[in-house]
């Protein structure tokens, strides 16, 4: 276990005291600790993803873990998973994903930023000025969002000077 701080904030239940997802223990997860726990699993794929840009080997041992535990006991596998999506260019799974991650645990804002990326990559700009709008009801305009949505207006000007059309 690294002592470095986990990069996904705020969407653990059972955290270390460096903020890495830890076990909770037989009374709540008696499922093996191995790969198919998701804990294992996700800080195997965050190394594969974070540190070798082994995609298709980290999405793979987190989508069979995720299917094997409770979804509210960890939507960071769902956000990490969304990550790792939107990196291959599987921008629908990725969305579906942040939506995935933001249903089980309303604080992750990095879910709902998620969403407003993958919106944009997928020319859905109307979902996207919705996001947009419930962010900042919900979170209020930070620099991650500003920059975010910055970045998303640029992509939707370009798309429309092309003479796109939302899907």
């Amino acid at each position: 276990m690294s002592n470095a701080k986990y990069p996904y904030q705020g969407d653990f239940k059972y955290l270390d005291e460096n903020g890495w997802p830890e076990c909770p223990g037989d009374d709540v997860c008696p499922g093996p600790c191995d790969e198919s726990c998701p804990i294992v699993a996700s800080e195997k794929a965050c190394e594969l993803y974070l540190e070798h840009g082994d995609y298709q080997v980290a999405r793979d041992l987190l989508m069979k873990a995720i299917v094997r535990i409770p979804d509210e006991l960890y939507p960071a596998a769902w956000h990490l998973l969304g990550n790792i999506n939107l990196r291959m260019g599987y921008y629908t799974s990725a969305d579906n994903c942040y939506r995935a991650a933001y249903d089980i645990d309303r604080s992750c804002k990095e879910a709902l930023v998620g969403g407003l990326i993958t919106s944009a990559c997928l020319n859905r700009f109307d979902q996207a000025e919705i996001i947009c709008k419930h962010y900042v009801e919900e979170f209020g305009e930070d620099d991650y969002f500003i920059k975010t949505r910055e970045r998303y207006l640029e992509r939707k000007e370009w798309y429309m000077k092309q003479g796109g059309k939302q899907e």
